[in-house]
């Protein structure tokens, strides 16, 4: 019984640890809003799809991280995420989730979406 907490002690342990490394790689709000202003955000295909499909744009992105903050960090697959809240470019609450993308180095929009949930301050 010991060992089994041990264990899951270390997992947490470098969960946490993993977290903390990729945070300081640009997961704050001022290295994603520089990353933006120096064109090193990169949008995925599922970005592209959720843009289409949800009626959004490359300016409701680039709105939604100017004027937002983060509400929330996540972990996907060992990889951290966050959510940021904001406006699109018509001043409509907006979410998007940004994360770290290790083969290009650099930070991706993984999707975007209206804030549905209670998490947000401002809901659709």
């Amino acid at each position: 019984m010991f060992q089994k907490r041990n264990i899951t002690f270390h997992c947490l342990w470098a969960a946490f640890f993993f977290f903390t490394e990729k945070e300081e790689k640009g997961l704050k709000m001022k290295d994603i809003k520089k990353a933006l202003m120096t064109n090193q955000i990169r949008l995925g295909k599922h970005t592209f799809l959720r843009m289409e499909k949800r009626g959004y744009t490359r300016k409701d992105i680039i709105s939604c991280i100017m004027s937002g903050s983060i509400v929330e960090k996540q972990t996907y697959n060992k990889k951290p995420r966050v959510l940021i809240e904001g406006t699109d470019f018509d001043q409509q609450p907006m979410a998007a989730v940004i994360g770290y993308d290790d083969q290009l180095e650099s930070l991706m929009v993984i999707t975007v979406m209206p804030p549905l949930s209670h998490k947000f301050k401002r809901v659709i």
